[in-house]
């Protein structure tokens, strides 16, 4: 009876250990995307911040109310610009 528990318990984390790789690969791929995305459409964060159409107002107030909202602010800039983190927070820092 042991025995099988201990395949079972190897079996659940060879299976976890699976998924978790995979989810980082997939990650990996998006930004990659993001990142190629930025290189070839955008060029610079100045180009960035020439050409954003992002609410600034909202932006700077969500920068400047704490660590969480500023991480938010870095999210919306990802999600709406397509680019990488990185550059999403060099955007946040410079408006």
């Amino acid at each position: 009876m042991s025995v099988l528990l201990t395949i079972g318990f190897i079996l659940c984390g060879g299976a976890l250990i699976f998924l978790a790789a995979r989810s980082v690969r997939t990650l990996s791929s998006r930004e990659r995307s993001r990142k190629l995305h930025f290189e070839r459409e955008i060029g610079s964060v100045d180009n960035l911040l020439a050409s954003s159409q992002a609410d600034r107002d909202k932006l700077r107030q969500m920068r400047d109310s704490g660590r969480l909202q500023r991480w938010d602010a870095i999210r919306d800039v990802m999600r709406e610009e397509g680019v990488p983190e990185d550059v999403a927070t060099e955007f946040i820092d410079r408006l």
